[in-house]
């Protein structure tokens, strides 16, 4: 579907950007621009898929696994010095 979409939108580009030449050689820019700015708001208007859940963990577990993982790494890497 997603590859489908991209070359719609790969035809629809240069048909957009020789439509906005024609007008101003400036216009192609702040099209695109303004695009920019509709699909940055549209982003920022998708809700969070965690907002109000009970996460799996808690931030101590998580800091706790980091911290092993690092000693863990640095443990392999006093094995592998020349």
């Amino acid at each position: 579907m997603a590859s489908a979409f991209s070359r719609i939108g790969g035809v629809l580009t240069m048909w957009f950007t020789q439509t906005l030449f024609e007008i101003t050689p400036m216009m192609p820019f702040v099209g695109f621009g303004v695009l920019g700015l509709i699909g940055a708001g549209c982003c920022y208007k998708i809700p969070y898929d965690t907002a109000n859940k009970e996460l799996d963990f808690e931030l101590e577990e998580l800091n706790e696994s980091v911290k092993e993982n690092n000693t863990m790494n640095m443990n392999e890497d006093d094995d592998n010095e020349f």
